[in-house]
């Protein structure tokens, strides 16, 4: 699997240059609405998952890696527990 930080494609990509021409179009609201879509859709992730992704290097360690651990570790403390 691509890295995370990866899978759009480079900015130059005519797949990417189209999304980001559509993004600059949009309201607010209607961002918020796709990001919120696109985040329920995509980023469901287990903590064994979210901990996998962790060790193959796909977090950096001074930004989000820390911020994935202690989600992780949430979720995983008690049955039924989720992190967002």
């Amino acid at each position: 699997m691509p890295k995370l930080r990866k899978m759009l494609g480079a900015a130059d990509w005519p797949s990417v240059t189209r999304m980001m021409r559509l993004i600059e179009t949009q309201s607010k609201r209607t961002l918020a609405g796709w990001a919120a879509d696109f985040a329920g859709r995509y980023l469901p992730l287990t903590a064994a998952e979210a901990r996998a992704y962790a060790d193959q290097g796909q977090f950096a360690p001074g930004s989000m890696l820390p911020k994935v651990q202690a989600a992780a570790k949430f979720a995983a403390s008690r049955p039924g527990r989720r992190a967002l």
